[in-house]
């Protein structure tokens, strides 16, 4: 039997999705722009007085039916996705997420490149720093296995009659106690490997050639804690010495020493390599490493 292409494949799952609702449970298919300015097509379906529904990629589901899964099968995966997917909390209370002064108790903050994110970033309130910006988020359900969050865009400011440094300020006073900064080192035992709040640093040994790495407790958006008021500072300070933050992705950050030993082209090399062969598009952060001046107490590439 022949394969379809794309658009017959998206347009047939619709179709037999159709078929196994009521005719007031709409089924659209949108394109949405994940990080990076990757495009995919999700499907959402959206029954009578629902106010929320997962989307699902179909972009993936094709590469499915490429490798041999039926449509039938692709269907009933859908239908399975849709039936057993957990409400969120907030859909309970979604009328809170209009009070601003609710919203702010759940900002976060996310570190995404600015020149792969530029589409976004027009409609998006947001902080340029050097190659990268910061975002931000209203975490809508955070526990320790998944975190569900909303992009704030400049129509929510709007909505909330506040401005960009108000939204700013908020977030960081908020996001390092809503997301916790945690920092351990790569190469200690598996009980030392353990996380640690930032606040316990002091407590921890660190060894010269020590690889670090910073996130935040859920490791999701965890590179933005270089931006967390004295983070950096205090690892420095930790340390005595300045230091290379090398972006591993959009959720971590590591951390070494700046010592005549490691040459800056050469993590810079590492760092090009990882994102063109081992990292998914939606989670490279950067291709520049980046240097924490101890004494200035600022961020240079």
């Amino acid at each position: 039997m022949k394969l379809l292409n794309y658009e017959d494949f998206t347009q047939s799952i619709k179709e037999n999705l159709q078929t196994q609702f009521d005719e007031d449970v709409k089924i659209n298919i949108n394109q949405v722009t994940k990080n990076n300015n990757l495009k995919l097509d999700g499907l959402v379906i959206i029954s009578p007085g629902q106010i929320v529904s997962p989307t699902i990629y179909l972009n993936p589901l094709y590469e499915e039916y490429k490798s041999g899964l039926s449509l039938d099968a692709i269907t009933k995966k859908i239908n399975e996705t849709y039936t057993n997917a957990k409400v969120p909390e907030f859909a309970k209370e979604a009328d809170r997420y209009t009070d601003y002064d609710f919203v702010k108790e759940h900002l976060a903050i996310k570190l995404i490149n600015y020149e792969k994110n530029k589409e976004t970033l027009e409609n998006s309130p947001h902080i340029r720093r050097l190659d990268l910006a910061l975002v931000f988020l209203c975490v809508i359900d955070k526990d320790d296995k998944q975190s569900a969050s909303v992009l704030i865009k400049n129509s929510h400011l709007k909505f909330w009659n506040i401005d960009k440094d108000t939204l700013f300020a908020d977030a960081l006073i908020n996001a390092p106690t809503f997301l916790k900064p945690n920092c351990y080192s790569l190469f200690k035992t598996v009980y030392e490997k353990k996380h640690m709040e930032l606040m316990e640093l002091d407590e921890v040994r660190l060894d010269d050639d020590d690889l670090l790495i910073l996130t935040n407790e859920n490791k999701v958006n965890g590179a933005s804690c270089i931006f967390y008021p004295g983070v950096l500072e205090k690892i420095a300070t930790k340390l005595d010495s300045d230091l290379y933050i090398i972006p591993s992705s959009i959720h971590e950050v590591l951390i070494l020493r700046r010592t005549d030993n490691i040459k800056k082209d050469d993590l810079n090399f590492l760092i090009n390599t990882v994102n063109q062969s081992e990292l998914a598009q939606t989670e490279i952060l950067s291709d520049n490493v980046y240097i924490y001046d101890f004494d200035d107490k600022i961020l240079t590439k």
